[in-house]
């Protein structure tokens, strides 16, 4: 799936048509999969990758190490010819509208807010903590992203009906198949969420 997936974002410009050099535009080029890939999981892309908090974005250990084995080339040898299919789940038209003109480190930062919104009760909550992990994602551009992401055009569905505190310094292994359920109301989510401390 990493070599279809990784053919998916060079066709579409997500990715370079040349493969980097090795160090860090390597590494770049491996946090820019796993953040389109984690992505594309609310978008149908059922991955079978696990992904644990990093603070530029999702890392799944089975994903390094297939990415370490070649997936970047191979999926590079292919241009030209056809490309391999991805699962009918995923919404591509979807996810290359939510992407087209984005840089890495918008795709960072959703990323980061999609594997963070349990351990925010809101939107505004989840702006606030992802906001401040970084100098380049203030709580303004934060909000803006999750804007993008949760809009009846895109309509991914954040977890805040799973709030539960915790550390967000704390790595969480989160679902690599987790599949959106449907909004919860407001009036049911606000019953969901603990009362303030």
């Amino acid at each position: 799936m990493l070599d279809a997936f990784m053919r998916f974002l060079i066709d579409n410009g997500l990715l370079g048509r040349e493969a980097p050099a090795e160090g860090d535009p390597w590494l770049d080029e491996l946090i820019q999969v796993s953040c389109c890939i984690a992505i594309a999981g609310r978008l149908g892309l059922d991955h079978g990758y696990v992904f644990e908090r990093f603070f530029y974005g999702p890392v799944s250990e089975r994903l390094s190490d297939e990415f370490e084995e070649g997936a970047g080339p191979r999926a590079r040898a292919g241009l030209g010819g056809d490309a391999p299919p991805l699962p009918a789940s995923f919404d591509r038209e979807r996810f290359l509208r939510l992407l087209a003109g984005r840089d890495a480190d918008w795709i960072a930062a959703a990323a980061r807010l999609i594997l963070s919104s349990h351990a925010r009760p809101d939107a505004e909550a989840l702006a606030e903590l992802v906001g401040g992990l970084s100098d380049d994602w203030s709580p303004e551009y934060c909000r803006g992203i999750v804007a993008a992401m949760t809009s009846p055009e895109i309509g991914i569905v954040m977890d805040y009906d799973r709030y539960s505190y915790d550390d967000p310094w704390q790595p969480e292994v989160a679902s690599a198949t987790h599949r959106p359920r449907a909004a919860v109301p407001a009036p049911a989510a606000a019953a969901l969420r603990p009362p303030p401390l």
